[in-house]
C-alpha cells in the first residue's frame, strides 16, 4: 500500500465530520457485481446475450424463456487474498484463503398456448468484502498521535470541566498522550510524542452483499422475449483497523517542567470499528433476439437503493512506566451513529453472441452515468457528497 493511501484512511476514520468513504462506497456499489455463476466467471460477466440457466436473473431474465425443464444450482467460491504493504520503506504481507457458499437457485417452466416461459428464484453472493493487509516500520520523522485529526481540539465545554471532558471524549488525552491541561479556559492539547516510534497496525473487511432474485421471461414473438428480475439486497459490512506506536528506543516523552501526564510512554494501540448494515432493492429488465446462431440482448437496470445503517468507534489502551498513572489505561470516544441512502444510476446495457458448434464467443457493453450518484435520507448532511459525485465523477 502506497503511503498515500495509508494517510488517506487515518483522514477518513480519525475525522467523524470527514466524507467516510461515502463516494467510495456508492462507487462499489454502482460496480459489476460477482458473477452469478462458474460460467459467467469464466466469460468476465458477458452473458446478457448467452445465459441459459438460472444465470439469466442476474444477466438477462429474458433468457429464463428459453428453459424446457426444472433447474436447481448450488455454487461455492474459494477466495485467495495475499496483499503488500509498503510503509517507510518496510514492506508486510497478509494472507488468507476462505470459502464461501455464493449461488442457490430454482428455475421452472410453465405451459402457454405458444411460445415458452418459465419462472425462477435464486440467493447469490454479489459483493464480498473481505481484505486484509498489515505494516510496520519505524517512523523517524512523524507520529499520528501528533496530528490535528488524532488531536481533536476541543474548546472549552461549559458544563464540565475540561479534565472531565477530556478524559470521557477525547483519546489522546484519556490515553495519557498530550501534556495535561488546566481545568478551566481553553487550551490546545500538545502531544508529548513527536516522532520516532515504531509504528505498526492490520486492518481488515470482512461482510459482503447479498441478493434473493425472483424473476420471469416470456416469449413475445418467435425468437424475441423479454423478462424482468426483481433484486432483494441485504448484507453487512465491517472494518476494523488496530493501530500501534511503541517506544522501540526508549526516546524521553516527559517535559522539563514535568507537565506530560503520564510519564514514560511505553506503548499505545487505537483500534477503530465501523460495521454496516445494507439493505436495499433493484430490478432489471431485459430483452433477447434469439437467432440460433447469433444472439443480441439489451438490459435496463433501475436506480439501486440502498439503506445503510452505520455505526462507527474508536477504543484505545496504553501502557506507561510512571506509577502515579494507571500503567494500563483505557479510553473510547461514544459510537457515532448514521444511516442515509444511496441511489446508483439507471445501467444500460447490450450485447451479442455467436453460438457455433459447442463454442460460444460474447461481448458486451454498459453505460451508467456516475454524476447521477445520490445521497439521500441522511441523518447528517451530505450535500458535500452529492456535489462530488455530480461535478467529479
Amino acid at each position: 500500500m502506497s503511503r498515500l493511501k495509508f494517510l488517506l484512511l487515518f483522514t477518513i476514520f480519525f475525522a467523524p465530520s470527514a466524507l467516510r468513504a461515502q463516494i467510495n462506497e456508492g462507487v462499489l456499489l454502482s460496480t459489476q457485481p460477482l458473477p452469478a455463476d462458474s460460467r459467467g466467471m469464466a466469460m468476465g460477466g458477458n452473458l446478457i446475450s448467452a445465459a441459459n440457466g438460472i444465470d439469466a436473473l442476474d444477466y438477462d431474465p429474458a433468457a429464463l424463456a428459453a428453459i424446457t425443464s426444472r433447474i436447481f444450482t448450488i455454487g461455492m467460491f474459494n477466495r485467495d487474498h495475499s496483499s503488500t504493504a509498503d510503509f517507510l520503506g518496510s514492506s508486510s504481507n497478509s494472507e488468507f484463503d476462505i470459502a464461501n457458499f455464493s449461488s442457490l437457485g430454482i428455475a421452472a417452466p410453465f405451459a402457454t398456448m405458444q411460445g415458452h416461459a418459465a419462472i425462477g428464484i435464486s440467493f447469490d453472493r454479489v459483493r464480498d468484502y473481505m481484505s486484509a493487509y498489515s505494516f510496520n516500520a519505524l517512523n523517524s520523522n512523524s507520529s499520528l498521535f501528533n496530528t490535528q485529526g488524532f488531536l481533536q481540539d476541543y474548546g472549552n465545554p461549559s458544563y464540565l470541566g475540561n479534565r472531565e471532558y477530556l478524559a470521557s471524549a477525547n483519546l489522546a488525552y484519556a490515553l495519557g498522550l498530550t501534556y495535561d491541561v488546566p481545568d478551566t479556559s481553553a487550551y490546545t492539547l500538545i502531544p508529548s510524542i513527536t516522532k520516532g516510534m515504531q509504528q505498526s497496525g492490520n486492518v481488515t473487511t470482512e461482510g459482503g452483499l447479498n441478493a434473493v432474485r425472483i424473476g420471469g421471461g416470456v416469449d413475445i414473438a418467435p425468437g424475441v422475449s423479454i423478462g424482468a428480475t426483481l433484486n432483494f439486497l441485504f448484507g453487512t459490512y465491517d472494518y476494523i483497523e488496530n493501530y500501534t506506536e511503541s517506544n522501540k528506543n526508549n526516546i524521553s516523552t516527559d517535559s522539563a517542567g514535568g507537565t506530560a501526564v503520564p510519564a514514560g510512554f511505553q506503548t499505545a494501540t487505537i483500534t477503530t470499528t465501523l460495521h454496516q448494515d445494507q439493505s436495499g432493492a433493484s430490478m432489471k429488465f431485459g430483452l433477447l433476439v434469439d437467432k440460433k446462431i447469433v444472439k443480441f440482448g439489451l438490459t435496463v437496470e433501475t436506480p439501486q437503493w440502498m439503506h445503510i445503517n452505520e455505526t462507527s468507534q474508536q477504543t484505545g489502551s496504553s501502557v506507561v512506566a510512571d506509577t502515579s498513572f494507571n500503567s494500563n489505561t483505557m479510553g473510547n470516544l461514544p459510537i457515532y451513529a448514521q444511516q442515509y441512502d444511496i441511489v446508483t444510476p439507471m445501467k444500460f446495457s447490450a450485447g451479442g453472441s455467436v453460438h457455433l458448434a459447442g463454442f460460444v464467443g460474447s461481448a458486451s457493453v454498459s453505460y451508467m452515468n456516475m454524476a447521477q450518484l445520490q445521497f439521500t435520507n441522511s441523518t447528517v448532511d451530505m450535500s458535500a457528497q452529492n456535489s462530488f459525485a455530480s461535478d467529479s465523477l
